[in-house]
């Protein structure tokens, strides 16, 4: 029988291998959210073989991003859509979404949240009073207590598509509900002492957290309007008779005017982001913030 050199089998199984880790993966079923904060939720309950859209980047305002044209026809691989519920991205935009991937199934993870108005972040002395439509206030993805809404809203849908993936998904949405009620348990114990207590921002994305904990938010722009001179004097006076020495901005938005009622005040100005990926510090730092502030 002819002998075959060692390294010439060698060379075979190395050329067989080689082929083998060189074919291409499956590609990950996708869906598509609007913002980052959902792209997280979406992880917590799906795991890794689901790839997450998002269309708002890092930076992105969802009251005025415009999607690319990449974005657009990105959209064709995804199986489904998930609506955070009323921010204006999604009322200016969906349909159009829609149109370039008509098989492309919608959910509203927002189905079950009580919304509040915008106008419950104004105080009698900083409302102006023109006539205008009813804005609904949309970061319902800042409490826990809805967020575990949104995290039932897309356990349902993806269990529905994906249901090959069930076991593992009712484990990863057990956990992650019991996580936000920790949270929410931790802000409880931060924020107890701060009920009834006032807090300044510039556009108003605690809404939902400061209703769930007992505090009130005052904000200077409204409806996307920037404070006029009176309500600016207001709101400063509101401040110093509060003794509120923080005010809340977010690199969406521009901080002048927060950064003029702050001198007024001798306050400072604390940056947040509301729309990072990471949920959980999200709630950590604003629970921390909010702590040194009534220290």
């Amino acid at each position: 029988m002819k002998q075959f050199p060692v390294s010439v089998f060698v060379l075979v199984v190395w050329i067989g291998t080689g082929c083998i880790s060189n074919a291409p993966k499956p590609e990950k079923p996708v869906v598509t959210v609007s913002i980052i904060p959902q792209q997280f939720f979406v992880n917590q309950i799906a795991g890794d073989w689901l790839e997450v859209n998002v269309m708002i980047p890092p930076g992105g305002n969802p009251h005025t991003y415009e999607p690319t044209p990449l974005q657009m026809k990105a959209l064709s691989k995804s199986s489904a859509y998930f609506k955070i519920g009323q921010i204006t991205f999604e009322s200016a935009w969906m349909e159009k979404l829609v149109s370039v991937s008509p098989d492309m199934k919608v959910f509203d993870t927002s189905l079950g949240v009580s919304f509040v108005s915008d106008d419950s972040t104004q105080t009698e002395a900083t409302k102006e009073h023109a006539h205008h439509q009813e804005v609904y206030n949309p970061h319902i993805w800042l409490s826990p207590e809805l967020v575990k809404i949104q995290a039932t809203n897309i356990f349902r849908a993806l269990s529905g598509l994906y249901p090959e993936h069930l076991a593992e998904m009712e484990q990863n949405y057990s956990r992650f509900t019991t996580q936000c009620d920790s949270v929410h348990q931790i802000l409880s114990s931060q924020l107890q002492h701060a009920q009834g207590t006032s807090f300044i921002v510039y556009h108003p994305v605690w809404t939902y957290l400061a209703r769930d904990y007992g505090l009130h938010q005052v904000a200077i722009e409204h409806n996307g309007k920037e404070a006029t001179a009176d309500k600016l004097k207001n709101i400063i006076d509101f401040a110093t008779q509060n003794n509120i020495q923080m005010v809340f901005v977010q690199k969406e938005f521009s901080n002048a005017q927060a950064r003029t009622i702050a001198s007024q005040i001798n306050g400072k100005v604390v940056s947040m982001n509301p729309l990072d990926y990471d949920w959980f510090n999200t709630m950590k730092e604003f629970g921390e913030a909010f702590a040194e502030m009534h220290e």
